[in-house]
């Protein structure tokens, strides 16, 4: 990924502005148990309108205490090119190894299951096909509102034949997050704080390369950490001196 990319400055602008200039989202502190402390207070305040997850359910399970009103579920807002977005990370399904030579045993176990939504667990992700999502079992595992709020992500989300993560990728995940977390407490602008994650992922997408790492494990977190060594604690890998 490009870091600096024009997209990628508009996005992190956006999200640092509900913080820095709007003062509509509650701003970052350095305690993540803080942090999601007063996001629940301020959902419990009635000072949110929307929220991707925790469901209200969670909520309340996790404080024992009911919210103060009723919560509904509506699918995610339509883009500028009236789509929801890929749906690839969220979509949950059966996959078929090229080398199997059990291909076709395999794919007659799922179109089997693809007829019985019952048989697969429903209540996190999106369905992979959308007649799952329309099925009278799906309906009745996670109920009709969320049926309805699935099935019209589904309707409006582009197809997408890329289904796979390209797991040398993740380090650039947290830079992400890094330059976000910088912005929106005001340490950094975002044309530094984006270009300062492409400088980290240039110089550790160069090591995969030089090492041809790119299905190395651990010589990805070698390689995440040489470009970053404070990532050497949350990796558990100390940097090389």
């Amino acid at each position: 990924p490009t870091f600096n990319y024009e997209a990628t400055v508009e996005m992190l602008t956006w999200y640092t502005d509900l913080i820095r200039l709007y003062e509509v989202q509650t701003p970052l502190i350095d305690d993540p148990i803080q942090n999601s402390t007063q996001f629940e207070t301020a959902i419990r305040d009635g000072r949110v309108a929307l929220w991707p997850f925790p469901e209200s359910s969670i909520l309340e399970q996790k404080s024992g205490t009911a919210l103060g009103f009723e919560v509904g579920l509506v699918p995610y807002p339509l883009g500028p090119s009236g789509s929801r977005g890929d749906l690839t990370r969220a979509v949950h399904g059966y996959y078929i190894k090229a080398d199997s030579p059990y291909r076709e045993a395999c794919w007659q176990w799922i179109t089997f299951l693809t007829r019985h939504p019952q048989a697969i667990w429903l209540k996190q992700g999106v369905p992979a096909h959308i007649e799952t999502a329309e099925s009278a079992e799906y309906i009745d595992s996670v109920g009709e509102e969320l049926a309805a709020a699935t099935r019209a992500f589904m309707a409006s989300s582009p197809p997408s034949s890329d289904v796979t993560n390209i797991s040398w990728f993740f380090p650039g995940h947290d830079w992400l997050r890094e330059a976000y977390q910088n912005v929106a407490r005001g340490r950094s602008d975002v044309p530094t704080a984006l270009a300062d994650a492409n400088v980290k992922f240039n110089q550790y997408r160069q090591c995969i390369i030089d090492r041809n790492a790119f299905d190395d494990r651990n010589s990805q977190l070698e390689c995440a950490v040489s470009a970053d060594p404070a990532l050497g604690d949350r990796y558990h890998i100390q940097p090389s001196e």
